[in-house]
């Protein structure tokens, strides 16, 4: 009898005494039996190949979101998967997705889309208008100030609404692909039907600066962009040339 007590109190996890037997049963964890045995195929499809002290933190940790989820009457499957998919995540974990717009805050990220928006759109103008010899529409174009205005600012908003949409920061709350395809093909549309829409605006509210100024216009949206990003700490968005995984 006391070689059999020895035996399973050899085969329960341990949380502070050394590496977790391959045969442990999980009984002593307050997890129901359906999430004992998940733990005791995780334990398996594991084994050897992660460090003693990181497998009995990984498994420690996985213990502990399914206490947590047996509170909310979720079960192993609906957390983790299947225990081999749970095993392949822990033996190579995924990259975190760089979420730094998103995190920095909606209205931060309209500013940040805005402002490089306004800096394109200046140098766009300001290059066609000194290479167009005058010769150049008061009336039906987007080259005024306010509608280079709007166009950056519906811009911001638009695209910082569609940056949160396809990166959310809590990955739960990522739509479907479809929904997400529909609503930017859709947001993008928007946007262009306003970027026509500013053209009717009267001149007489909506003057054409000399070509130089909207150059230097697109200098300092830069650079206000720039310190902008120092500022809120954005690494991400639209505009950023590293590598995201989306």
């Amino acid at each position: 009898m006391m070689g059999e007590e020895k035996k399973i109190n050899e085969d329960v996890i341990q949380p502070h005494h050394g590496a977790v037997s391959h045969n442990a049963t999980f009984a002593d964890d307050g997890l129901t039996s359906k999430n004992q045995d998940f733990m005791f195929q995780l334990n398996k499809h594991l084994g050897d190949q992660l460090a003693a002290a990181d497998k009995q933190a990984a498994l420690t940790a996985v213990i502990t979101e399914l206490k947590a989820g047996q509170l909310k009457g979720q079960t192993a499957k609906q957390l983790f998967g299947t225990p081999s998919a749970k095993a392949q995540a822990i033996l190579n974990p995924q990259k975190k997705v760089n979420n730094s717009t998103v995190r920095a805050g909606y209205w931060a990220n309209v500013i940040d889309t805005a402002l490089m928006f306004l800096a394109m759109f200046s140098a766009v103008f300001g290059f066609f208008l000194l290479t167009s010899n005058g010769k150049i529409q008061t009336q039906g174009t987007p080259y005024g100030l306010l509608s280079l205005l709007l166009t950056a600012f519906t811009g911001g908003l638009i695209f910082a609404y569609i940056q949160q949409l396809l990166v959310p920061v809590n990955p739960k709350d990522k739509k479907p692909l479809w929904f997400r395809l529909v609503f930017t093909l859709g947001a993008i549309a928007l946007w262009m039907v306003v970027y026509i829409g500013v053209t009717a605006i009267p001149s007489a509210i909506n003057p054409i600066l000399p070509g130089y100024v909207y150059l230097a216009l697109a200098v300092l949206a830069f650079v206000g962009f720039v310190f902008e990003r120092r500022i809120t700490g954005i690494t991400g968005g639209v505009f950023d040339s590293s590598k995201r995984n989306n």
